[in-house]
């Protein structure tokens, strides 16, 4: 998903509808964790590249990030 033109942010691996490019709202669904890689379906990876660049994801979220159990 991006940010702006600088910034990307990853959420692997999910299976999700959106397309590179879709408008999400605070608080819509992305997808379902699913499996890939090494993960099975009870990891997710979050990334975030500024300018091609990993930084500190943590950065992103207001407080303490929440996820809820599917």
């Amino acid at each position: 998903m991006r940010v702006d033109e600088h910034t990307v942010l990853s959420f692997e691996p999910i299976r999700s509808d959106l397309r590179e490019g879709d408008a999400v709202s605070a608080g819509q669904l992305l997808g379902t964790v699913s499996s890939g890689g090494h993960c099975f379906d009870e990891c997710l990876h979050l990334g975030v590249r500024v300018e091609g660049d990993y930084v500190n994801p943590l950065r992103y979220f207001r407080g303490r990030p929440k996820l809820r159990p599917w």
